[in-house]
């Protein structure tokens, strides 16, 4: 009884992975972390070594470039990825040739001020949406960091998903209706 098997694939990185799900398992964990089985894992950009000391905020190639916090992952056609660096407080850009660059920091120079940015999602169209949380709403960027409009419905918006015919989806960790 072989457990699921998992790919995907980012440019010219591959990530090969197995799940087997505790809820059907009578298995200890011991057990269970002896049967998970990951086979490659590639750091595409900053470094976990030095723990929260290595927290920082730093543009440039892969190996030099620091981040703080990453929490929300995009990738678009061309195999770069858009990270929300909750603690930098911006969107970075991570080139599919390793280079890291800050799209959008906290305080935009299009007067668009990010707090606790957390969910990120591309549309069909290259356009990137971000969850800012602290401001409870979902802002709209193009793919080179310019504001281009924000939706200000939401309650501390985290989640997001973009459906291809554009429909959007957050989760948000509170509702609280309109009077």
């Amino acid at each position: 009884n072989n457990p699921p098997n998992y790919q995907a694939k980012m440019g010219k990185h591959s990530l090969q992975f197995y799940v087997k799900d505790r809820q059907l398992s009578s298995k200890t964990d011991t057990e269970l972390a002896s049967e998970t089985i990951v086979s490659t894992v590639t750091t595409l950009a900053g470094s976990s070594a030095g723990g929260l000391q290595a927290c920082g905020y730093r543009d440039g190639s892969s190996h030099l470039a620091k981040f703080c916090f990453p929490c929300g992952i995009a990738i678009d056609t061309s195999h770069n990825l858009y990270v929300v660096d909750w603690g930098s407080q911006s969107i970075r850009k991570i080139s599919a040739e390793g280079q890291v660059c800050t799209l959008v920091s906290r305080y935009n120079r299009e007067g668009c001020y990010l707090s606790n940015p957390s969910g990120i999602s591309m549309d069909q169209n290259g356009q990137l949406y971000v969850t800012d949380f602290a401001n409870h709403r979902i802002c709209c960027f193009s793919s080179q960091g310019h504001f281009l409009d924000a939706i200000d419905l939401f309650y501390y918006p985290t989640g997001l998903a973009i459906e291809p015919h554009g429909t959007l989806y957050t989760s948000c960790l509170y509702y609280e209706p309109a009077i």
